[in-house]
């Protein structure tokens, strides 16, 4: 398949430029649309793409995936890190860039289909951080908030409810603050929502508003117990600052298939 790195006007979101890459496999169902992930280092002006490099045997088998960094001043693509074979994991592989730390952000899945949050040197391409996501708290999504120069997660543990389609367990929804350079939990906060959410529907969705402080991610609330009480998809935005007083958008968008209308990806808003 063509892939390429396309940057677009913030004022008409017109494309401006195009910068090709190499080839990249086809992900073959039901991993479909969540085997790419892109996330852009300001400073140097490169965008840093994670995708398979062969193509996948059919079956749940572990296939081989490389970081690229895509050079938009010379419009090169290199490979910046050969990550070896890996599996597909539900998030959608989340991605962010620490331009602090000089870090790049993930999860996926090692070849034993183990959730691992990976941080991967800009510089070097070294693996710096390689760790179990951790049940506990069951990290689905991060972001770096560039204004305070911290890294945000947010999880989703599961609670004893009978689970749903797909396998998946509802359960609360937590702020988790991390160590921007181990990727380790320091705190945790309860949102403040309850139980009976479910983030996973929606994969590797979220993003940092740095005017308000606040993580943006989408998440499913699950049926309640009664016929008055369906399941809908909300946008949800939690304050870092006072985060059991997060508030959503009810209905935020569709995942009926007649009527399909939840984005792939969220983009933060810019600070001034």
């Amino acid at each position: 398949m063509k892939y390429q790195v396309e940057a677009h006007s913030l004022a008409d979101a017109s494309l401006s430029a195009v910068y090709p890459m190499p080839d990249i496999p086809d992900v073959l169902p039901p991993w479909t649309g969540f085997g790419q992930q892109l996330s852009f280092d300001a400073a140097t002006g490169r965008g840093l793409v994670l995708a398979p490099s062969a193509t996948p045997p059919p079956g749940p088998n572990p296939f081989p995936y490389k970081l690229w960094a895509v050079d938009t001043k010379r419009n090169q693509a290199s490979v910046l890190r050969d990550l070896g074979n890996c599996t597909p994991v539900a998030e959608g592989y989340p991605a962010t860039v620490d331009p602090k730390n000089l870090l790049f952000w993930t999860i996926i899945g090692d070849p034993s289909f183990e959730r691992k949050l990976v941080g991967i040197d800009l510089d070097t391409g070294a693996t710096k951080v390689n760790s179990t996501v951790w049940l506990n708290t069951s990290l689905y999504t991060f972001a770096f908030d560039k204004k305070s120069q911290r890294l945000w997660g947010v999880g989703n543990p599961n609670v004893p409810l009978p689970p749903p389609a797909h396998g998946h367990k509802a359960g609360p929804i937590l702020l988790l603050e991390m160590d921007p350079t181990s990727g380790a939990v320091l705190a945790q906060h309860d949102a403040g929502l309850g139980d009976g959410w479910l983030v996973n529907e929606l994969p590797g969705e979220g993003a940092f508003d740095e005017a308000r402080g606040e993580f943006v991610l989408t998440a499913e609330k699950k049926a309640g117990n009664q016929p008055a009480d369906p399941p809908y998809v909300a946008l949800v935005r939690i304050p870092v600052a006072a985060p059991s007083t997060a508030r959503t958008t009810a209905r935020f968008c569709s995942l009926d298939e007649a009527a399909y209308t939840c984005p792939k990806v969220l983009a933060h808003r810019f600070s001034a």
